[in-house]
């Protein structure tokens, strides 16, 4: 449909370009231009909100619960998770720092953590001001009509397309280790490009595939995300400070239990729409 046919265009005119480049420091244009989208989509929906613009559905449609306590809340969970995965980027943006003595990346991290957890509170508060329980997973969705909701999709179109190489940039890395045993700076061109042209491939054919975002996120957040953002910092901790190995073991086998659960409420919520 239209929708492949653009993301295979804006993929491969814009996003496999920027893939290929090798350096952190050259994706810092993109992921400034990712961070303006989401800027953007903040006022937007402050608008919305305000109702400075009219964002409300038809009055014919289901009457709204501003409150509610639902089993979805489970599934919603693990796109939750996903939020804190972005501490992949962590070591490739450590290792290129001009000062990376640990006060410095402290205060990173610190000032990262605030500015995100005040972007997701507001846009998480500002949709389910306007639409309460009826507010689509996407929420992009459930905005009507019109030049805003057109500039809050270009917005994200813009975040993605910033983002995404980021993304790839750490996948890379992380393939190259577990098959070369080594970073990426170090392989030939072959390698390196195929690396980079096999991954991105994957990532372009899921983008087709999946019925929506919050697919993604979802499954994302339940795997890998849940390894990566909770589960292993925690077990490396434990284990370099020489505390009892039944913690270590609690901790690995229950956030194997948690990515099940997660993996299994996704897929049921999958087959049900």
């Amino acid at each position: 449909g239209a929708e492949a046919t653009w993301i295979v265009f804006l993929a491969l005119c814009i996003g496999f370009p920027l893939c290929c480049l090798k350096s952190v420091k050259s994706l810092q244009f993109t992921s400034m231009l990712g961070n303006f989208g989401i800027g953007a989509i903040v006022v937007i929906l402050i608008l919305y909100a305000t109702n400075a613009i009219d964002a409300h559905p038809d009055p014919t449609t289901e009457p709204m619960e501003m409150f509610a306590m639902t089993a979805s809340g489970v599934r919603v969970f693990s796109i939750f998770i996903f939020g804190f995965s972005c501490n992949q980027s962590l070591p490739g943006i450590i290792t290129e720092m001009k000062d990376s003595s640990y006060p410095t990346v402290r205060a990173m991290v610190n000032v990262s953590l605030a500015i995100t957890a005040l972007v997701y509170l507001l846009i998480g508060s500002m949709g389910y001001m306007v639409y309460g329980s009826l507010v689509n997973a996407d929420l992009l969705q459930s905005l009507p009509l019109g030049l805003a909701a057109c500039l809050a999709r270009l917005a994200i179109v813009l975040n993605v397309i910033g983002s995404f190489p980021l993304y790839q940039h750490s996948t890379r890395s992380s393939f190259s280790l577990v098959l070369y045993q080594h970073g990426p700076d170090t392989l030939s061109d072959c390698e390196y490009y195929a690396l980079t042209i096999t991954t991105f491939a994957v990532a372009l054919v899921v983008a087709i595939s999946v019925p929506g975002l919050d697919v993604v996120l979802g499954y994302v957040g339940a795997t890998g995300g849940c390894l990566v953002a909770f589960t292993l910092p925690a077990y490396f901790y434990l284990k370099q400070a020489d505390a009892p190995s039944s913690w270590a073991a609690v901790v690995f086998w229950g956030s194997w239990v948690l990515m099940a659960t997660l993996v299994a409420t996704q897929t049921w919520d999958l087959m049900v729409r």
